[in-house]
């Protein structure tokens, strides 16, 4: 009992020294905080449609010390059992005390000691109390005469400084965040607009996204966000309003959309979308992508485009050459065929190929494993891309430059000349001579000018890397650009792909055009639309 008297004469020796310092400053207003509520645990609920897709989502977390906060907050208020004019506030576990303020004449304060309150006891005869820090779980607080138990607990102050400690925000009952311990004050960041507080304070941002986007992957109607302590302190949680866009799940006819693709091309890829999609504006799609194709690859896709000037007549008195430069062969590890656009007379024709080595920019020696298998071909009624196959493939070594001879065994063929006016894949430089050489340029002037005729192909190989020749491209919608190549394998592949700008879908669908370069068939699954309403 001895030790428990010194520490109340101690506590009663230094309560006239602080009184006049603290009075002024734990009792200026009647809450401390910037007006948060003294807790331990704020909640907030955010309400997002199931199909959002967030843009990035942080929260701002403020913690402080309680202060001066109503002894309802701190704990719990009751009558003690003994007398009505005795109150007991239960702070639930130790927490450090250093002032009490009550609408009524205080006449003294005793502390828990852990079995009892203490016998020796603070005599204050005034309605506050400030002291040095001491740490209890409850307080015993004597009045001159009885008490209103609420009006105590809702009027009474009670000053705890404690530092908060181990925090932690959860997101629907799943933890995000925590910081173990107490934390550490700054000093107050009075410049700061969304700081409420002008007190030293703890303050973390934490990205809550994921956690946010998986609770919407989870079907969560609402998601409770809740930021708790160790102990009722001063907690601030501020979640901006989330930026997102929508998305739907496209529904397959059967499941899937299968496409055979049997040579190069241009195709679409058509997704089936509710009527009222006609508002959205789409910004990517994604889907997963699984290809049943080989190791070849054409280039390029479509085109090259003709020119309407003229076109070249190939039999068996013309032949010509066509300069492969390195620009191109260098896409290449292999080459094992070309494909022509010819046009065919009556009767059919028989044609044939073969490589040579370049000479300083002149058709060279023949290549030694550069002879294609002939073809047959029937009359055609229009220009028609025919493809002529190596007897085996040819190795392409880095920076080559070959020759393709082209030869009209039997019939007749047109070839109708590229664009020579735009830079473009597949328009090629072309001489002119009879099936064996010699060749020649064309020496044909047109208004006093060279037209440095071109012709078009389209190349056939394996790419020297998957990426050099990608197995499938999707075109923006607007521009037609080319966006991200896709290169399929083994495996089911995940592919999303981002237009350049948004586009609205029409009459219940969303057409995406596609370049194709390799033959084969390519399903598409789990595609979902990325959109804005």
């Amino acid at each position: 009992m001895k030790a428990e008297a010194s520490r109340v004469d101690m506590i009663q020796d230094s309560v006239a020294a602080a009184e006049a310092k603290a009075a002024a400053e734990a009792y200026a207003g009647p809450r401390a905080g910037g007006g948060l509520s003294c807790a331990a645990k704020v909640e907030k609920t955010l309400d997002l449609p199931a199909n959002a897709l967030l843009s990035k989502v942080e929260v701002s977390i403020v913690a402080m010390p309680a202060g001066a906060c109503s002894w309802r907050e701190a704990g719990e208020t009751r009558l003690s059992e003994d007398s009505r004019k005795k109150a007991i506030i239960d702070l639930k576990r130790m927490r450090s005390v250093s002032g009490l303020k009550a609408p009524q004449t205080i006449d003294k304060i005793n502390t828990w000691t852990g079995a009892e309150f203490s016998g020796g006891a603070l005599t204050v005869t005034k309605k506050n109390a400030l002291f040095p820090e001491v740490a209890t779980e409850r307080l015993s607080v004597t009045f001159a005469s009885d008490v209103d138990i609420e009006e105590l607990a809702d009027q009474g102050t009670i000053i705890l400084p404690d530092v908060p400690a181990d925090l932690v925000l959860s997101i629907n009952d799943k933890t995000a965040w925590t910081h173990i311990g107490p934390v550490k004050l700054s000093p107050a960041d009075k410049q700061n607009s969304k700081v409420l507080m002008e007190s030293p304070s703890f303050r973390e941002t934490v990205d809550i996204t994921k956690l946010l986007q998986d609770e919407l992957y989870a079907g969560a109607a609402a998601i409770k966000i809740v930021l708790r302590a160790a102990m009722a302190c001063r907690l601030q949680l501020t979640i901006p309003s989330p930026q997102y866009l929508l998305s739907h799940d496209v529904v397959f006819p059967a499941q899937a959309l299968a496409l055979e693709i049997t040579e190069e091309c241009r195709s679409t890829l058509s997704l089936p979308l509710p009527a009222a999609s006609s508002s959205w504006l789409t910004s990517s799609i994604s889907f997963t992508l699984e290809g049943n194709i080989g190791r070849s690859r054409f280039f390029p896709a479509v085109g090259p485009q003709a020119l309407s000037l003229g076109e070249l007549v190939l039999d068996s008195d013309h032949a010509l050459a066509v300069s492969l430069t390195e620009d191109i062969l260098t896409k290449f590890k292999t080459i094992e065929g070309v494909r022509l656009p010819l046009q065919v007379e009556k009767g059919g024709a028989e044609i044939t190929a073969f490589l040579h080595q370049d000479d300083d920019g002149k058709v060279g020696d023949s290549h030694a494993d550069g002879a294609f298998k002939s073809l047959t071909i029937d009359e055609t009624q229009e220009e028609t891309w025919v493809l002529l196959e190596l007897g085996k493939p040819v190795y392409i070594r880095t920076g080559t430059d070959l020759w393709l001879e082209i030869n009209v065994i039997r019939g007749k063929c047109w070839w109708q000349l590229g664009d020579n006016s735009v830079a473009s894949d597949g328009v090629v430089t072309l001489q002119r001579g009879i099936p064996g050489g010699p060749f020649s340029p064309f020496s044909l002037r047109l208004n006093g000018q060279d037209p440095k005729l071109k012709g078009r192909l389209r190349l056939n190989g394996q790419p020297v890397t998957d990426g050099a020749i990608h197995a499938i491209i999707p075109l923006d919608p607007q521009s037609d650009e080319e966006l991200q190549g896709i290169t399929t394998g083994s495996a089911p592949l995940d592919v999303e792909v981002e237009f350049k700008n948004a586009i609205r879908p029409r009459s219940g669908k969303l057409d995406v055009p596609v370049h194709f370069h390799a033959p084969g068939t390519y399903t598409f699954t789990k595609a979902r639309v990325i959109y804005q309403d």
